[in-house]
């Protein structure tokens, strides 16, 4: 009687032990100082997929991966009161290595060591947060990055609207200013030609004082017509024609001023590059990009044509899926640069190069519309021009057609 009374009381406490640590949210293994498993959590059973009555009474190395070091020694170290936080493998049912941090200390009645009580912390949770940190992190610099791009573009596309702007408000003022000075510079000029007439030819002085009001006039006469171009859009007359004899064409024209400048030009064409242009202004394009080049090499230099087809596949600065884009994704392209060994441009220079009526150069060397009306030509013909550059190590011209076979053009 004595005896089933004290059975039932330790059964009891038993399951209040066990309801105590199932309470407990790590798992949790009591050990005696045989090494065998008296009694462990629901949470540690959870963790190896076996039940708590599974692993009751077995020794400690049940629990323990093949590869950790005998039970004894972690005993041996516990009774030295140096286990904590030691990395150990745990095995599960399935025979799979789990690694926790396993802690341990001595279960104490008064004097005497009755057993162990461990408590380990399963990593595999901290990786697998680590995991979600790091993709976290990599989301987000991904996005930061997308955000940054979006940015730039962003900015580039204000600057092409504000560039825009100003070429409509200057073109129109331009046209307007080009007809008020040009009817006045016919008057003049013909006044000039009157006193021609009326000037005795041995006055030397006065007839040179005409020169130089008549190549004023025609100077001016010329700006004005610069001013008209710069002003009217106008309407291409597209043909078929092979790029390189264009770029050739152009450097005959330019040709005297090429060799006074002691220019030597370089060809590398890609043979037979036929594209949809309107030659005249074409040529208008090449005789520009030349003229500036043979002007920032005044001490001679080098000046490249190279011409090649490619497909877009480079993302941004035009070129891209979306509907404003000049080139699609993996449109054919032709592009022709123009390298010379200049005298090149600053940064800050090169942010204003396409604004009308910039310009670095001396007074009487160039009014500034040049390359204006350069980009005006090459976005008529629905491409890109792009200058690369820095002071001192010359300046790239790259322009980009589309490498069409319909008239129509786009």
């Amino acid at each position: 009687m004595f005896f089933g009374r004290k059975k039932k009381v330790f059964e009891v406490n038993s399951q209040a032990s066990n309801l105590l640590l199932d309470a407990v949210a790590y798992p949790v293994v009591i050990i005696d100082l045989n090494s065998l498993i008296l009694t462990c959590n629901q949470a540690l059973a959870e963790l190896l997929g076996y039940a708590r009555e599974d692993m009751t009474g077995k020794p400690f190395d049940f629990i323990l991966s093949a590869q950790e070091t005998n039970s004894s020694d972690i005993i041996r170290d516990i009774r030295r009161g140096s286990f904590k936080d030691r990395d150990v493998y745990f095995e599960n049912k399935a025979g799979k290595n789990i690694s926790v941090i396993f802690s341990a200390r001595l279960l104490t009645y008064g004097q005497n060591v009755r057993s162990i009580v461990g408590v380990a912390r399963d990593v595999r949770r901290a990786v697998e947060y680590m995991e979600q940190v790091s993709i976290y992190r990599n989301t987000l610099a991904r996005k930061t990055k997308e955000l940054e791009k979006a940015n730039v573009e962003l900015g580039k596309t204000q600057e092409q609207l504000i560039q825009t702007e100003k070429l409509a408000v200057v073109g129109q003022l331009s046209y307007g200013l080009a007809h008020e000075i040009k009817n006045p510079l016919g008057i003049i000029l013909q006044g000039v030609g009157v006193l021609e007439k009326e000037i005795s030819p041995d006055n030397q002085q006065q007839l040179e004082t005409l020169d130089i009001v008549k190549k004023a006039v025609f100077r001016s006469d010329k700006i004005i017509r610069s001013l008209f171009d710069f002003s009217k859009k106008k309407s291409l007359e597209l043909k078929l024609q092979d790029i390189n004899k264009v770029i050739d064409f152009s450097i005959e024209l330019t040709q005297h001023q090429l060799k006074a400048g002691s220019i030597n030009i370089v060809k590398d064409y890609t043979k037979v590059l036929q594209v949809y242009i309107d030659e005249d202004q074409m040529k208008q394009v090449f005789v520009n990009i030349i003229l500036n080049a043979v002007q920032a090499m005044p001490a001679g230099g080098r000046l490249r044509f190279k011409t090649f087809i490619q497909k877009s596949t480079k993302l941004g600065d035009g070129a891209g899926r979306r509907t404003s884009d000049i080139f699609k994704f993996g449109e054919k392209v032709v592009v022709v640069e123009v390298e010379d060994t200049g005298i090149g441009i600053s940064e800050d220079n090169l942010r204003k190069i396409f604004d009308p009526f910039f310009t670095s150069k001396r007074p009487g060397k160039g009014m500034g519309l040049g390359l204006s009306i350069t980009q005006s030509i090459i976005d008529n013909h629905q491409g890109l021009i792009r200058i690369e550059s820095e002071q001192g190590k010359g300046t790239k011209v790259i322009i980009a057609l589309s490498a069409i076979t319909d008239k129509k053009g786009r």
